[in-house]
């Protein structure tokens, strides 16, 4: 009888304890439990082709206008859209000089030719102007750079202009903020 108590007593121990296991992993996310999050990834469609180190160029007849290299592509079959991973974009003006445009995301519209970037993207400007935001839509026909979202833009002279939203040329020399004031303005504008 003792024995058979002792049975009993270990079975239903396990299953409380294995019952207690099972709740508290199924009531964790992904990354209370240890997964890495990984949404800064684009995910492969049914419809995508991966391209590995994907390079891109526009150019004109006289000049290359942009330079594209991205770590892994996506490129939608149907749509034309490609999906980037770690952007990195070149852009020259008629002089040469270029505006470089970082991000850890873009999606690339090849037909209508803008560009929306996300996740820490980051402008340097040949004049070494810098902007710096979480969203901003590169539109290269109208050669402007726009955003909704709270941007910092660092001047050469240490001024620093922060805001809510932006439109401006490549080379951050016009600079509109669209919702609100801006702070700090600099020194040297026109």
């Amino acid at each position: 009888m003792f024995f058979k108590n002792n049975e009993i007593k270990i079975f239903k121990t396990l299953f409380i304890l294995a019952l207690s296991c099972f709740l508290i992993l199924n009531s964790c996310s992904k990354e209370e439990i240890g997964f890495e999050k990984t949404d800064d990834l684009p995910e492969k469609k049914n419809n995508d082709i991966v391209i590995h180190k994907f390079k891109a160029q526009g150019s004109n007849e006289n000049q290359i206008l942009w330079n594209l290299v991205s770590k892994k592509a996506f490129v939608n079959k149907i749509t034309g859209i490609v999906d980037l991973q770690s952007v990195d974009l070149r852009y020259y003006n008629k002089k040469g000089q270029h505006t470089r445009i970082q991000s850890k995301r873009g999606s690339l519209d090849q037909e209508k030719r803008i560009m929306i970037l996300t996740k820490k993207v980051h402008v340097t400007a040949h004049n070494h102007r810098q902007l710096f935001t979480e969203k901003l839509t590169w539109n290269e026909p109208q050669k402007l750079l726009t955003t909704k979202a709270r941007i910092k833009i660092t001047f050469p002279n240490g001024d620093k202009l922060t805001g809510q939203g932006l439109r401006a040329d490549m080379s951050l020399n016009k600079i509109l903020i669209l919702g609100g004031k801006g702070t700090v303005l600099p020194k040297n504008t026109k």
